[in-house]
């Protein structure tokens, strides 16, 4: 059975999903899906997780990953080995407020991720990162030759 998801700008644009931050993966069949995490109450609520079982059920695999605030697109690397999605946040004990961010980036042929940092929901680049593979949750990455 094939995984639920986002798929399309007019689907994404009337959804609620519109007034938040998403990332945006195109697939070799030149599908795009955007991030719904939590739309479906039955299914895995991280639609990073729900792509990567549909790319591997259908012998998919992502062409490009943006990061999208309304109008505002951040790219990564087209056409790269791998993509590298995780969300991640920020706090101090006892303070009052907290940095949320998405990480995202490619692998390059020598199986390193280059990630990026960005503040959200605006979508402020906030640092870069290198990591080998196998120093990633394995979650967080999706391969081209799975």
């Amino acid at each position: 059975m094939t995984t639920k998801n986002l798929k399309g700008f007019d689907n994404w644009r009337n959804s609620p999903y519109f007034e938040q931050p998403v990332w945006v993966a195109t697939l070799s069949n030149n599908e795009e899906i955007y991030q719904d995490d939590g739309a479906h109450e039955d299914l895995e609520p991280s639609a990073w997780i729900r792509l990567k079982e549909y790319c591997k059920e259908l012998d998919l695999h992502l062409t490009n990953l943006q990061l999208r605030f309304k109008s505002h697109v951040v790219g990564t690397e087209p056409s790269a080995e791998g993509y590298f999605f995780c969300k991640a946040i920020l706090g101090s004990l006892f303070a009052s407020s907290c940095t949320h961010y998405y990480v995202a980036g490619h692998m390059d042929e020598n199986n390193i991720i280059h990630k990026t940092k960005f503040v959200v929901p605006e979508l402020i680049e906030e640092g870069k990162e290198e990591l080998l593979l196998k120093d990633c949750t394995e979650d967080c990455v999706i391969l081209k030759n799975v």
